[in-house]
């Protein structure tokens, strides 16, 4: 695997903060950069989609969907994730190098947030989770509003 091209692999942007002015709002602004990109892909594609027809058509439209996908579950807020940034910016100072402590937790609370949503799901008798309530079903609304 020495191509210089990866699908499905995220790598982190290397960034220096000590050259920002307010450490705590420039790594919210670094890291809003990403899902807003992710948006302004998906708005994008979405603009093609109903101008082509066939194999155009479909790569567009799962494009958009990844997109969307990727915008709303890097807005979770749960570190290493954007939205944990973005949140750190907004709570008192004194609390948040506690939330930044549970960074090499983030991806376990996720994976466990995630387990347990088919047993509360079945126990609430309507479906919740992580990856329904903050990504699936986001998404699907804006992919809908982007297509009418």
């Amino acid at each position: 695997m020495h191509s210089p091209f990866l699908i499905g692999y995220a790598k982190p942007v290397p960034i220096d903060p000590r050259k920002f002015k307010d450490p705590l709002t420039d790594m919210a602004l670094v890291a809003i950069a990403g899902p807003l990109f992710n948006i302004l892909m998906a708005i994008i594609c979405s603009y093609f989609i109903q101008r082509t027809d066939g194999y155009t058509q479909v790569f567009l439209f799962s494009f958009t969907i990844i997109n969307l996908a990727l915008f709303f579950f890097n807005l979770i807020p749960i570190p290493p994730l954007d939205g944990s940034r973005v949140l750190a910016a907004c709570l008192p100072e004194k609390y948040v190098w506690k939330f930044y402590n549970l960074e090499p937790f983030g991806f376990f609370i996720i994976i466990g947030l995630e387990l347990l949503s088919e047993p509360l799901s079945y126990l609430l008798g309507y479906k919740v989770g992580l990856f329904y309530t903050f990504v699936q079903l986001p998404a699907r609304h804006l992919l809908e509003t982007l297509l009418s």
